[in-house]
């Protein structure tokens, strides 16, 4: 749904460094180690699990039912609700100052279990919008944490610099210094490695703006580094000196790295974006609407680029019994939305959502549905992978809370619908699917104003629609 853009970078030579022989000896050789290091980063994780790659549907048996701390979720929803009505009013603003809108059209959240809905405002895909920005923040630091987990290991630590583009500036300028920051971050990048075994593998741009409303920002940039081994007192001077020189600003190493949320924010705060007038807001907007606020280097890159050539993506889940731990999960195909009125103008699915606590702490699957016409039913039948996805659900509430008043949502007309499914034995290669076939018999026990919930077409889902149906008394 959002493109982050491309992973180019600005080609900058590198600062001059004198060695003597003896020392570019010694740089060779550290040149040679870095390569192996950056070769053996890179191949670390998908080394021990290409041959562990998921489905959709593990994912959803995996976390479907699992409960998250009340107050936590709580506070999450009131954050929601201020993130929502602040985005609303930044749409409003940029439609003001640059007379363009910003606005699409909305969706709505369907929850798979109990067809609770939530409407999903439509925003044009812009970094200046909160609502659009929170969830590459949020991906981009889910793909960081999997990728330092990788590399957590003896010998190697994460720091979190931040290196300024100088004195504060106006609005207006901000382009050119985000420029010129980005620049010098890929120049530090090369000797950094050749020299002290220091990896850059990530940058996210930030500038907060003066707190009483003023024209003056303070753009910065927040540094993840990987440092490969133990630098000594001399080594340590040197590299402070050498990132200073080629900077030309002040910086700071912030030490081990301990949240991502201090790498991965929004461009300002937005409590005090809200006091700038509209002058400056249209300079702001201008200057970093279409900017590329992230960007990744070395072996994070490479393995960012490898998991999108596979189709994968990395999901957190809990394995029964154990610790949530980092998977790939291979990436569903997906088709052009059909509408399940068989045209343009109905409700059509736009997708299914991993479980997430979005109606109560409890994560449950949704369904993310445009024009949506209020008919859960007819959405289930229409669809058959939200249909999986609500039958494993089921199944994993069932055992984890055996009692749950969910247990209870199969209505006798679904069931009844769900009568011409049935079990092939599974294919030698794929022993945790089977075959859905349809009967060809017609539903004469559903009501006449609800469609049937078959399936219209052949597919693979898991054998949890089977046990679903077990649940009915």
């Amino acid at each position: 749904m959002y493109n982050y853009g491309s992973d180019d970078q600005f080609t900058v030579p590198m600062s001059a460094v004198v060695l003597t022989q003896a020392g570019e000896e010694r740089g060779s050789r550290r040149v040679a180690q870095s390569d192996a290091r950056s070769r053996e980063s890179q191949s670390l994780f998908s080394s021990s699990t290409d041959s562990m790659v998921f489905n959709w549907q593990h994912v959803h048996r995996c976390n479907s039912g699992l409960k998250i701390n009340e107050d936590t979720w709580l506070k999450g929803q009131v954050l929601r609700l201020k993130l929502d009505a602040q985005t609303e009013e930044i749409a409003d603003r940029l439609k003001t100052v640059t007379g363009e809108s910003y606005r699409r059209e909305d969706a709505t959240l369907v929850d798979l279990v109990t067809g609770q809905t939530s409407i999903i405002k439509g925003y044009r895909n812009s970094n200046l919008l909160p609502a659009i920005a929170r969830p590459k923040r949020q991906r981009m630091a889910g793909e960081l944490e999997a990728f330092l987990e990788t590399q957590t290991r003896k010998g190697i630590t994460v720091h979190y610099w931040v290196l300024t583009a100088g004195d504060r500036c106006c609005a207006a300028e901000m382009h050119d210094r985000r420029t010129a920051l980005s620049r010098a971050v890929t120049a530090l990048n090369r000797p950094l490695r050749e020299q002290f075994d220091v990896e850059v593998i990530f940058k996210g741009i930030e500038a907060p703006v003066d707190e009483n409303g003023k024209d003056s920002w303070h753009v910065h940039a927040n540094v993840v580094v990987l440092h490969h081994r133990k630098l000594s007192g001399s080594e340590w001077q040197r590299m402070r000196a050498m990132v200073h020189s080629q900077l030309g600003a002040w910086w700071k190493d912030n030490g081990e790295l301990k949240q991502l949320q201090e790498v991965c924010k929004y461009i300002t705060k937005l409590e005090d974006l809200a006091k700038i007038d509209d002058e400056t807001f249209k300079d702001f907007a201008e200057s970093i609407g279409g900017a590329r606020l992230y960007e990744t280097y070395n072996g994070f890159r490479a393995w960012r680029k490898e998991l999108a050539d596979a189709g994968e993506r990395m999901r957190k889940v809990k394995e029964r019994g154990g610790d949530f731990v980092w998977i790939r999960e291979k990436k569903r195909t997906r088709g052009a939305p059909v509408a399940s009125s068989g045209t343009s103008t109905g409700s059509f699915m736009i997708s299914v959502t991993a479980p997430v606590p979005a109606f109560s702490p409890e994560l449950r699957p949704c369904v993310l549905v445009g024009r949506y016409d209020g008919d859960f039913h007819k959405l289930l039948g229409d669809n058959p992978s939200a249909m999986e996805a609500r039958a494993i659900a089921l199944e994993r509430i069932s055992a984890l809370d055996p009692n749950s008043s969910h247990l209870h949502l199969i209505s006798t007309e679904e069931l009844v619908a769900l009568k011409g499914i049935s079990q092939d034995p599974p294919p030698p290669d794929d022993p945790v699917s089977y075959t859905i076939r349809r009967e060809g018999k017609p539903d004469v026990n559903l009501p006449a104003n609800r469609p049937p919930l078959e399936p219209k077409r052949k597919l693979r889902p898991s054998v949890s629609i089977q046990r679903a149906l077990q649940l009915q008394p």
